[in-house]
């Protein structure tokens, strides 16, 4: 359902509002002011066009929205509107057949040669109740959506994101499971204490909109408005610290986050990541997207295009330059810094306290074997300087949590030929006190 319920179809200001709650219907507010009559956007006449897309045609009912018509060298068109999809018309009362057209680029164009199939004027349960394009509560929440009532799909089980295994369940965008069930967590989540008895709740979420273009919706290029698919999950286990803190930009999209995540700020093109629990205190600028994180990500300061990549458990206290994609991460990488262009390379466990230069392309900390990668763990106070490139870094010593890869410095030019040419650097020892440098002089590398 959308919008509250009241128990008079004319409210007066002061009546109280509801909304269903589980199986129950709740109190949710009172009645501010109430005006009789259509909002202006919608009039109650619909028309019904096909289309055809890669071999499958799909049927959609559009409603006139006034408030979409546009006028174009001269010629009024007419708006039709279908969630967050836009058509024009060139009569207001179209005829069977009718070519419809779309707005793009600032230019009327024929939408694939489609044409009206259908045409009724009539009365509909939903004409005139509009379309909420952004919801502020009162604990400012703010979407860019109805998200106390409009929900998406994820696969949970006992309320986490489960890919494989779990059940399709409805969810809000700020969801608590709570009662075994997902709630909105908006509203129950700002009446639970955390094991200390205080109410953390879940406020201060701004979250920007998303398009048709940013969700490949039908596989159409528009920016028209469109839901964003956000799931945000959190569940009370007696110490329930909430959803706060989180400013997101625009092209926010299909994106499902865990448990406390809040004191976020991340800029635009956010989207098609699925990140763990405990994200908290990043700053990170546009284009992070098809990103798979798992716990415990905190305070990383990221640039922008950040995308594609699989990193493990404790991204911590990391500072990272533009372009970092499509590189495999393991688990405790933390407290590195890490320069612009950094692509296509593979790092184990226990990476932290390194440098890495621009330009560090499709390198291994350990060894490749064709197709077969071996990384090896527990690697520190590494400094690759710039244009690093098919390089694997690996001992033949063995490393653990006491025996540490460490204070080696790869020097700028040392790189392999090709990604099946590769240069291998192979330290002999582990908790070295002093620095090995590696240079590449006449295309050997030798250390200095």
């Amino acid at each position: 359902m959308t919008g509250v319920l009241t128990l008079s179809g004319t409210p007066s200001v002061g009546d109280t509002t509801y909304r269903v709650q589980g199986e129950n219907v709740v109190e949710l507010s009172t009645v501010t002011s109430f005006t009789p009559g259509h909002d202006g956007k919608y009039i109650p006449s619909t028309i019904t066009a096909e289309y055809e897309w890669e071999g499958q045609k799909d049927t959609y009912v559009y409603k006139r929205y006034i408030n979409g018509d546009k006028e174009y060298n001269g010629e009024q068109y007419y708006c039709w509107a279908h969630q967050g999809f836009y058509l024009w018309t060139k009569s207001e009362t179209p005829n069977v057949g009718d070519t419809l057209y779309l707005y793009q680029s600032r230019k009327m164009v024929v939408d694939e040669d489609d044409s009206l199939t259908n045409f009724t004027i009539g009365i509909d349960a939903e004409v005139g109740h509009g379309v909420i394009y952004r919801l502020i509560d009162e604990f400012n929440n703010d979407i860019k959506y109805d998200f106390k009532n409009i929900q998406f799909k994820r696969k949970l089980t006992d309320g986490q994101y489960d890919a494989t295994n779990g059940t399709d369940t409805w969810c809000y965008t700020l969801n608590l499971w709570y009662q075994d069930m997902c709630q909105d967590a908006s509203i129950v989540g700002n009446t639970l204490p955390n094991d200390e008895g205080f109410i953390d709740g879940v406020y201060d979420n701004k979250f920007g909109y998303a398009t048709a273009y940013d969700l490949f919706i039908n596989g159409v290029g528009t920016f028209a408005f469109a839901l964003g698919d956000n799931v945000v999950l959190s569940f009370d286990n007696g110490e329930y610290y909430g959803i706060y803190s989180n400013t997101i930009g625009n092209s926010f999209c299909n994106n499902t986050i865990g448990n406390f995540f809040y004191n976020n700020t991340i800029g635009n093109y956010i989207g098609h990541n699925t990140i763990g629990n405990n994200f908290n205190f990043n700053t990170i600028s546009n284009d992070f997207r098809f990103n798979t994180i798992g716990n415990d990500s905190s305070s990383n300061t990221i640039s922008n295009n950040f995308r594609s990549n699989t990193i493990g458990d404790q991204l911590v206290n990391n500072t990272i330059g533009d372009n970092l994609y499509h590189n495999t991460i393991g688990d405790y990488f933390y407290s590195n810094t890490i320069g612009n262009n950094f692509s296509y390379n593979t790092i184990g466990n226990n990476f932290n306290y390194n440098t890495i230069g621009n330009n560090f392309d499709s390198n291994t900390i350990g060894t490749r074997n064709g197709n077969t990668i071996t990384t090896i763990d527990n690697v520190r106070y590494i400094r690759v300087e710039d244009g690093i490139q098919f390089v694997d870094i690996t001992t033949s010593a063995t490393t653990s949590d006491s025996n540490w890869l460490q204070n080696i410095t790869i020097a700028q030019g040392v790189r392999g030929t090709s990604a099946s040419t590769r240069k291998v650097i192979t330290h002999p020892t582990v908790n070295d006190n002093f620095q090995t440098i590696y240079r590449s002089i006449n295309s050997q590398v030798v250390t200095v």
